[in-house]
């Protein structure tokens, strides 16, 4: 009996061990790899493009604007209020001048107290002082939109030298309503600037004061209420030397 036992236990080892050898010779499934992930192509130069420069450089390109240069920066969504007559409020997180060719373009959503008050760009700026110079490049709603350019010089708005760019026409599509949405792009090259309004070309600028290389910054000018302004999808883009 004792032996018939041991041949019992011996028999039901060897089958353990046979299923066991069974079960690892059937191989485990290889798993599935996931989906790779997209990858930039890379440049002409070999470099990897930020999505963020190909949409700027398909904006300009559309525009009939050379995509030679750099991105200087991409900006949060930002909203700028003044409110007293005269009064003007500017904002840039990015500090110091830029080069003398430049573009910057901003979405801009207005609620502007009335026809004189504006949205836009202060440009050229020669520094943060009461008494500094740069131009104010403004979106109004007098006439059927007028784009404003306002030589501030040594701290004081030279009126005889402003230059204004009606809007529309040639700019059908300009919104005037509080809430409204405008684009507006200029093109900084030497001493001009050259002006687009939802991607219309409204005609170059030329100062009667020219004033180097300088600050920028999103700028709102009331005429006496509340006058606010949203920049969104905004950008400065540093143009090479020609």
């Amino acid at each position: 009996l004792l032996a018939t036992a041991e041949a019992s236990a011996t028999e039901v080892v060897q089958t353990l061990e046979s299923e066991a050898a069974t079960r690892a010779a059937i191989p485990t499934p290889t798993p599935i790899p996931p989906p790779p992930t997209p990858v930039p192509l890379p440049t002409d130069s070999g470099e990897i493009e930020d999505p963020a420069v190909t949409a700027i450089k398909a904006e300009l390109v559309s525009l009939g604007i050379p995509d030679s240069g750099r991105l200087g920066w991409l900006h949060e969504p930002v909203t700028v209020a003044a409110e007293g007559a005269g009064q003007f409020a500017g904002v840039n997180d990015f500090g110091g001048p830029v080069t003398e060719n430049f573009v910057i373009a901003s979405d801009i959503v207005w609620e502007a107290a009335s026809g004189s008050s504006g949205c836009g760009f202060m440009l050229r700026t020669s520094s943060a002082a009461a008494d500094s110079s740069q131009y104010l490049l403004l979106a109004t709603r007098q006439g059927n939109g007028q784009i404003q350019m306002l030589p501030r010089l040594v701290g004081a708005i030279v009126p005889e030298q402003a230059v204004v760019l009606e809007v529309n026409p040639p700019d059908a599509g300009f919104s005037l309503e509080d809430g409204g949405r405008n684009r507006l792009l200029v093109v900084a090259n030497g001493p001009s600037l050259f002006v687009f309004s939802n991607g219309v070309p409204l005609g170059e600028i030329t100062p009667a004061t020219p004033l180097g290389p300088g600050g920028v910054a999103f700028i709102a000018l009331s005429d006496g209420g509340p006058t606010s302004c949203q920049f969104e999808n905004s950008w400065l883009w540093l143009q090479d030397p020609e």
